[in-house]
């Protein structure tokens, strides 16, 4: 049996992630492990994947990786004549309580083959979307059923960041997309109960566990490379809003874009807002119309303030495609959030904003 080491070279990784010589550290959801092999009949992942979902791609053939705390072999079958391409994609939030269990941090080890050896990856590097978010671009419930219940709080196999709106957006431009994501938080301030920074502070982070090491600054910049950073969040700001007054929400995202900025100085920033028929967690029309007012008087004073476009950022409304309907349960899942399908008209709406602000072509 010969070990590689999760550094080796050709282990290759999308998102972000906390690389050292001894072990790859990651939480946020979406980041992906890609590795190909030739010659091996037995291949074996170590790691502690603590309690998370992965999708595990085997030769194009995809299941779902369960994993528990603690380090452990998972053994996967090859065909030794073949080369094989193995792709390790987290589907779950970085810290989330889940009826069965918390989520957390992985630590990825390395592979270790029975034969044969490791194939450095030679395709060209692809464009990279990040999203930044909360539950709806975390694809919280997307899995799950709007009927089945209204209140619930996902469940990991109900939850699947591979389909949701930001991999779908990235998907029609060829690009990879590393998810930015957390249920609950806001941009200024998070969601009443949710008692953590919000995402003026996490951003910077590597790992959404630990905000003392991996942390971004201007000067010592550890993010990983993207083309376009996409914005939709606000919502969870929005539940408290009027008792805290747009200033405070403005002030705060103001300063929150001027940090960006200084770590992301020449990325375009696409900032997403809701129509007036596509927020979740309203249930009815006329507090999704309510949300979107609010949220274009608000983003609209951040974006005049910072003299938007002048300097890379772009403030649009997305008209999904089919419109997303509250009345039609097939677009939602849990707790009022959308499902596969409203992410997917999600996406569909947020297409052809990225080709305008970029010239790509999808």
């Amino acid at each position: 049996m010969v070990f590689f080491p999760a550094s080796h070279k050709a282990i290759r990784y999308c998102g972000r992630v906390a690389l050292s010589a001894e072990a790859c550290r990651f939480d946020w959801p979406g980041v992906e492990v890609r590795f190909t092999v030739t010659g091996a009949a037995h291949v074996q992942i170590h790691m502690d994947g603590a309690r998370n979902y992965f999708n595990l791609i085997v030769a194009g053939k995809s299941s779902v990786l369960v994993t528990e705390p603690g380090n452990t072999r998972y053994p996967i079958d090859l065909d030794p004549g073949q080369q094989t391409t193995i792709h390790l994609y987290k589907l779950t939030e970085a810290i989330a309580n889940y009826p069965d269990g918390r989520t957390g941090c992985v630590i990825f080890k390395g592979i270790e083959l029975d034969a044969g050896r490791l194939i450095a990856d030679d395709v060209p590097a692809r464009r990279v979307i990040e999203v930044v978010g909360d539950s709806d671009t975390a694809a919280f419930g997307n899995l799950g059923s709007r009927v089945e219940s209204k209140t619930a709080v996902s469940r990991p196999p109900l939850q699947d960041v591979s389909q949701s709106w930001g991999s779908f957006t990235a998907q029609a431009f060829d690009a990879d997309c590393h998810n930015i994501s957390f249920s609950g938080m806001g941009a200024v301030w998070n969601a009443p109960g949710l008692d953590r920074p919000a995402m003026n502070e996490h951003y910077k982070q590597l790992l959404v566990s630990s905000s003392e090491q991996w942390v971004a600054t201007p000067n010592d910049n550890i993010l990983p490379h993207v083309d376009l950073v996409i914005f939709y969040i606000g919502g969870n700001d929005w539940w408290t809003l009027s008792d805290r007054g747009d200033n405070d929400f403005i002030e705060g995202y103001i300063g929150f874009l001027s940090e960006l900025r200084a770590l992301r100085p020449e990325q375009p920033f696409l900032m997403l807002l809701a129509d007036e028929a596509s927020g979740s967690c309203l249930v009815t029309r006329d507090r999704q119309r309510l949300f979107s007012d609010d949220m274009k008087r608000v983003f609209g004073e951040v974006v005049r303030a910072v003299d938007g476009e002048q300097h890379g950022i772009y403030l649009r409304e997305v008209f999904p495609e089919p419109a997303i309907d509250a009345e039609d349960d097939a677009d939602w899942g849990l707790a009022e959030h959308w499902s596969v399908q409203g992410n997917r008209k999600w996406a569909n709406g947020v297409i052809p904003l990225v080709a305008e602000v970029t010239g790509w072509h999808s």
